[in-house]
């Protein structure tokens, strides 16, 4: 019995063999030929995921430059699109969703996001003050307002005393003026009494004297 042995070995850089393939070709002298081939499977160096095809294998991380990664493992950043391994990803919590990044990225995105949050809260303190500003206006002109009711008010009371004081003098002044003409009126009615008295006397005098006379 003859027997044929092949063997192809694929290694790293470092010389680890990544990859072992072997090929046995037996010939039983009765010219009946027998093939049988054996592959062993090599693990990922970052998932340890058994790997039997050699390209599923993507080369070492863009990041580290040490560790290797395959197909089920390998992921890209989403700023800078390097190649990463499980121990040089990150996560950044993004406005929509978590990406993965490099330390490199991750630290620019936090400095961003640091950035953009001193920029909201500038931007909330200005809004506050804008609106603490509008409440002070609005308070100043409900108290202009008040002012002016209360001035529109004592304008109206003062105007209301002096018509009662208006009012008040005018009566009196015509009670006066009645007053004075009653007494006007008493007096005349006196005087034409006295009149009519002093009338009535002279009467009775010439009617006296022309009796005296006739008796003569």
């Amino acid at each position: 019995m003859k027997k044929i042995l092949k063997q192809h070995l694929i290694t790293s850089q470092n010389g680890k063999v990544l990859n072992r393939s072997t090929e046995r070709l037996t010939d039983n002298g009765c010219g009946m030929l027998n093939l049988t081939t054996r592959s062993t499977a090599t693990h990922c160096p970052n998932c340890q995921t058994l790997v039997t095809d050699i390209n599923k294998l993507r080369g070492r991380c863009d990041y580290c430059r040490t560790q290797s990664c395959c197909e089920n493992c390998e992921t890209k950043c989403k700023v800078c699109s390097r190649k990463l391994c499980g121990r040089c990803r990150r996560g950044f919590v993004g406005q929509s969703s978590i990406i993965t990044v490099c330390p490199i990225c991750l630290n620019y995105l936090r400095q961003r996001q640091a950035f953009n949050d001193r920029l909201l809260i500038q931007k909330i303190g200005h809004q506050r003050q804008i609106m603490r500003q509008h409440e002070v206006a609005r308070l100043r002109a409900l108290q202009l307002q008040a002012s002016g009711i209360r001035s529109r008010n004592q304008i109206q009371i003062t105007g209301m005393k002096t018509r009662n004081q208006m009012q008040v003098a005018g009566m009196k002044s015509r009670s006066q003026m009645q007053i004075a003409r009653a007494k006007i009126n008493a007096k005349l009615a006196i005087i034409r009494e006295i009149n009519r008295l002093k009338i009535a006397l002279l009467k009775e005098r010439r009617n006296c004297g022309q009796r005296f006379y006739r008796s003569f």
